[in-house]
């Protein structure tokens, strides 16, 4: 996948976060069984990033922003009532690529790894 295209799913995500933070009451779902529900989706999502419908490969990712956009911002929060940001990257590693990663960003940054910076060091 080339840069270009993580840059866009990057700002794809960033825009989902900055719409969850602000409050809205809006929920959207599609029906994960759903073919015709799940083309129109690729659709969205391939006019969104500006790209061929048959590039949009990970269906769990569009689901899941499709399913949690509008979920208002709540300090503590872990489900479609409300939800922090820690709570949102929880849930998102859990439910899209099937990894648990602690709940405080606080215990995400003390186990992870650093991959970087020997990168870093070496140039």
């Amino acid at each position: 996948m080339s840069i270009i295209k993580y840059l866009k799913l990057f700002l794809l995500l960033f825009v989902v976060l900055f719409f969850i933070s602000c409050g809205s009451n809006k929920k959207v779902t599609v029906k994960k069984n759903d073919s015709k529900n799940n083309n129109e989706l690729l659709s969205k999502y391939a006019e969104l990033l500006n790209t061929e419908k048959k590039k949009i490969t990970n269906l769990k990712l569009y689901l899941f922003i499709n399913e949690w956009y509008g979920t208002p911002y709540k300090y503590g929060g872990t489900d479609k009532n409300g939800i922090d940001c820690s709570g949102f990257v929880n849930v998102f590693y859990s439910d899209v690529f099937n990894k648990k990663i602690p709940r405080t960003v606080n215990d995400i940054y003390l186990n992870s790894k650093i991959k970087y910076h020997t990168y870093a060091v070496i140039c």
